[in-house]
């Protein structure tokens, strides 16, 4: 998984770029270095064909500016909130999952006890103990059967 926040720095920075006195004077520039990475500046580089990819406009003033800014802060935090979710579900799914394989586990190896040896002790409602009989045994191992077949693939 990634990092919750991890376009947030890169469009905070645009979002600063396109909210200075600079910015609004003369538009934003976009264009790639020699390396292929992405520049955003209020400014176009003497040496590199740049993109003007926002002219603001004229009349747009700090309340035009708010509400585009509103609506940009919205769409990060419902993403950012849809991400969250996914991650509690995820984490939730893993946990039942994990809890599923520890209970077959144990099933397993109490029916392999179960077929293995015979002579099984268990504690009557007296309290004492009794060798198990062969009738409760077999019960015992039908229903560890019919939990292994409904829970455990």
């Amino acid at each position: 998984m990634g990092r919750p926040l991890a376009g947030l720095p890169t469009l905070l920075l645009i979002w600063a770029a396109c909210t200075t006195g600079t910015a609004e004077a003369g538009g934003i520039y976009k264009w790639q270095d020699e390396n292929g990475k992405t520049h955003f500046s209020d400014q176009p580089p003497p040496d590199v064909a740049a993109e003007k990819v926002r002219t603001p406009a004229a009349t747009a003033g700090a309340e035009g500016d708010t509400g585009e800014l509103e609506a940009l802060r919205e769409r990060v935090e419902e993403g950012y909130e849809a991400r969250m979710e996914k991650r509690k579900a995820d984490e939730k799914a893993r946990a039942e999952a994990e809890k599923i394989a520890a209970h077959c586990k144990e099933t397993r190896a109490k029916l392999e006890h179960l077929q293995n040896s015979t002579r099984h002790q268990v504690i009557n409602e007296a309290g004492e103990r009794e060798f198990m009989r062969e009738e409760t045994r077999q019960e015992w191992m039908r229903r560890a059967r019919e939990e292994i077949a409904k829970h455990c693939q």
